[in-house]
């Protein structure tokens, strides 16, 4: 099954920096953790972001959040294309 053969996802997402010089990444992070492992193997993936949210401990990043961070930083706008 593949929630047994999951470790970890990382998806990223480029995104035009503020100063218009380049982009910079944006990242998603799953790291499969036993409850994560469940979710999927019950095809109840739609409750996976609530688990990330809850997740930082295990070093889980919700692509919201990795904008968020960046909006704040100064190094993107927070309007995304």
């Amino acid at each position: 099954q593949i929630a047994e053969s999951l470790k970890m996802i990382i998806t990223q997402r480029l995104i035009k920096k503020k100063d218009g010089t380049g982009r910079v990444a944006a990242f998603e992070i799953l790291t499969c953790t036993p409850p994560i492992k469940n979710l999927i193997r019950e095809a109840k993936v739609h409750q996976i972001p609530s688990v990330m949210q809850t997740s930082q401990k295990d070093g889980m990043v919700t692509m919201e959040k990795s904008i968020e961070i960046l909006t704040q930083s100064g190094a993107i706008t927070g309007a995304i294309e």
